[in-house]
């Protein structure tokens, strides 16, 4: 019992950042990037995705650190 109660408060941890994450529309929206005709890589695709998921994670925790 004691076990599951730990799990279930970590899972709320959990939940309340990705709530946070999807504030930002950049994360909830699909991610629409526009290629040159012939240079479609799937490397830069998530290397850019990758970035933005980097760069908000950072807001996230700055703005909870202040907090």
């Amino acid at each position: 019992k004691q076990q599951e109660k730990i799990q279930k408060s970590i899972r709320i941890i959990i939940e309340n950042v990705f709530a946070r994450i999807k504030r930002f529309s950049i994360t909830s929206n699909t991610l629409r990037y526009k290629f040159k005709q012939g240079t479609f890589h799937i490397e830069h695709v998530f290397k850019r995705h990758h970035m933005v998921w980097c760069t908000v994670a950072f807001l996230i925790n700055c703005y909870s650190e202040i907090r």
